[in-house]
């Protein structure tokens, strides 16, 4: 049930970061003037920035929650990736855009583009804290529940017993 909720919630935070970077690109087309243009840009880039590093801690929330039901890994490592698609979305496609608008029109942007190198960092800095976050779940989940290999409770089946004696 986890699962689900994991995934609904994913499509829901993608639908509308897609929304929001769409919207914050269609400001940079706009007829009118170029430094209405480009402020309007920087508050609905800033906006959806601001969303995409919300909505990736509410996820990666629903994520250790599925991850220590299912005990099953994957909504952390989608996670990540919703966050470092929209993330380089961001910095390649959108920064871009405003940076090659703005030097047409000799105007400048108000917040600073993200660029390449930062953009990395934070990737990089982003599957550290998953990965690392997966590892507690796994320990966590093993000291809770303790696997019946560890325990002793092992029910053998005397047939296999036996067959493995007469060898």
């Amino acid at each position: 049930m986890t699962n689900r909720i994991f995934v609904v919630v994913l499509l829901i935070f993608s639908g509308i970061s897609v929304f929001l970077s769409c919207y914050a690109f269609s400001w940079l087309k706009s007829i009118g003037s170029p430094a209405a243009a480009v402020e309007a840009y920087s508050y609905y880039a800033s906006a959806g920035l601001a969303f995409l590093w919300a909505s990736s801690v509410i996820l990666l929330i629903i994520a250790n929650i599925s991850t220590w039901h299912s005990n099953n890994a994957w909504p952390l490592w989608t996670s990540l990736a919703y966050f470092l698609i929209f993330l380089f979305l961001r910095a390649f496609w959108l920064d871009g855009a405003a940076a090659h608008m703005s030097a047409e029109n000799g105007l400048v942007l108000s917040p600073a583009p993200v660029g390449f190198f930062l953009s990395v960092v934070t990737a990089a800095a982003g599957a550290a804290i998953v990965y690392f976050d997966q590892f507690l779940i796994v320990r966590l989940r093993e000291r809770m529940y303790p696997s019946a290999l560890e325990t002793g409770d092992i029910e053998t089946d005397d047939r296999v017993s036996e067959s493995i004696e007469d060898e």
